[in-house]
């Protein structure tokens, strides 16, 4: 082989992992942007289905009396369970690593770190309840 074939190889060769390097990248950032889009769609799902959840009909044979009196028992206690089963939702998808604060919200955390953000919000559902 003579240095000229092997500077046209070497060159060639260069190219090829210049475009690998630019396709790697892309491809990196299309799988961030659906990880985003994933966790926010999960987020929309479980709040979805429990709103789907609480909306559906009762499947009894009650009468018409006795189903009116539990459906007010029911509805006096619905707010409460909605907000912590909110609150358990949103510590369940920061414990799996997702953002759940206004500035990151549905965005995945680095492993280990923590968001500020994300903290006080988690805090302040914590004073609430107490």
């Amino acid at each position: 082989m003579d240095e000229s074939n092997l500077t046209q190889i070497l060159a060639l060769m260069d190219s090829q992992f210049s475009q690998l390097s630019d396709t790697m990248a892309q491809l990196k950032h299309q799988v961030t942007e659906l990880s985003h889009e994933n966790n926010r769609l999960r987020m929309a799902n479980a709040q979805l289905a429990s709103v789907v959840s609480e909306a559906s009909p009762p499947l009894t044979d009650l009468p018409q009396e006795q189903e009116d009196k539990r459906q007010e028992e029911t509805s006096q206690a619905v707010p409460a369970k909605r907000q912590q089963a909110g609150r358990e939702r949103l510590q369940t998808f920061y414990q799996e690593g997702i953002h759940i604060c206004h500035t990151f919200y549905g965005m995945k955390r680095e492993p280990g770190e923590e968001c500020i953000f994300c903290q006080n919000l988690l805090d302040s559902f914590q004073r609430d309840n107490h």
